[in-house]
């Protein structure tokens, strides 16, 4: 298993934003933010790459907004 951290918080890629449903006036909203996935980098055996996605979801459960991230991390050393 790897061990990740992020060193500055960088975006590798500025990420892909969609707007599921609309938000109105009086709405109450939350996130959540989930690790989707890890990969090694291809070319640097020192980073890796940190796949996160966060949904905004309103006051009925239904999900409003899905945005999707991609961060460059060093890895940790064991």
């Amino acid at each position: 298993m790897l061990d990740w951290r992020r060193p500055d918080g960088k975006h590798h890629q500025p990420g892909r934003l969609r707007f599921v449903r609309p938000v109105f006036i009086g709405d109450t909203i939350h996130t959540r933010t989930t690790i989707a996935e890890k990969q090694d980098d291809p070319k640097r055996a020192d980073t890796g790459r940190v796949f996160e996605r966060t949904e905004v979801i309103n006051q009925k459960g239904e999900v409003v907004l899905v945005a999707d991230h991609i961060y460059i991390v060093e890895r940790k050393t064991a």
